[in-house]
């Protein structure tokens, strides 16, 4: 589905893209976020991308739900986005798993056997 940045994006919201897309390194990210973020507002963002990258490693949402502790809601919001939203989560399970993140912080591969406390 095609989602026109215009239709969401303020400029607020634009300036704060851009600021991002000025880091160099994840570093320079994490340390951008830690001080734009609290504590709580990072976790729920990290918990949203393992969410994502557990849906994509065909994890049932139970299993999702029982190893995050995410609501139902939240596990299906993260899966409507990345079934109906923009394309960005794709892209960046793409970026994980075709090694073009190779200079960055190693993002390990999740799947059921790595996360063993699925078992």
């Amino acid at each position: 589905m095609n989602h026109p940045i215009k239709l969401w994006c303020t400029e607020e919201m634009n300036n704060l893209f851009a600021a991002l897309a000025q880091a160099r390194t994840n570093r320079d990210v994490a340390l951008f976020m830690r001080d734009l973020c609290s504590p709580e507002e990072l976790a729920m963002l990290a918990k949203r991308w393992k969410i994502a990258r557990m849906i994509f490693a065909n994890i049932t949402v139970r299993q999702i739900r029982d190893y995050t502790g995410a609501s139902f809601d939240t596990i299906h919001n993260v899966r409507d986005n990345i079934n109906h939203g923009t394309g960005a989560y794709k892209k960046r399970m793409n970026w994980l798993h075709d090694g073009r993140h190779k200079n960055h912080w190693d993002w390990p591969r999740l799947t059921p056997s790595t996360e063993k406390s699925l078992n």
